[in-house]
């Protein structure tokens, strides 16, 4: 994803709880990396809408309803993308088995809400 992913991981590491799961689901994730690597877990999907390496075809505004519900879900740098963030969230919510744990993160992409905002690039000639 960039170049801050090992030191932004590890943050991550220290707020899921240090257990196995017994299934976890990537949304916005290709394939294995530094967090998913990292997570111990019986069975792990990955969901993006790019599945040339192998992910589960996924778009965040056509919702998420899987055929099974998890005890983890990791969705980082993409939550911003919904349209609707709440039917999103609440996908997700809707997605874990009872006592699961949803690690979102908004980062600083919301961009598309604030009509002035913007992270290293230019917008209407700025």
């Amino acid at each position: 994803m960039g170049k801050s992913d090992g030191i932004i991981f590890q943050e991550y590491r220290k707020i899921l709880p240090d257990q196995r799961f017994e299934n976890v689901a990537f949304l916005g994730f290709q394939f294995d990396n530094y967090l998913t690597l990292s997570i111990d877990a019986g069975v792990k999907h990955f969901y993006d809408i790019n599945t040339s390496r192998g992910a589960v075809k996924w778009n965040i505004n056509q919702g998420f309803k899987p055929a099974q519900k998890y005890d983890l879900i990791v969705c980082t740098r993409c939550p911003y993308f919904a349209v609707d963030p709440s039917a999103f969230v609440n996908d997700c919510l809707d997605s874990l088995n009872p006592g699961g744990h949803l690690l979102l993160d908004w980062g600083a992409g919301d961009h598309w809400r604030f009509p002035n905002f913007k992270v290293g690039w230019v917008r209407d000639g700025e």
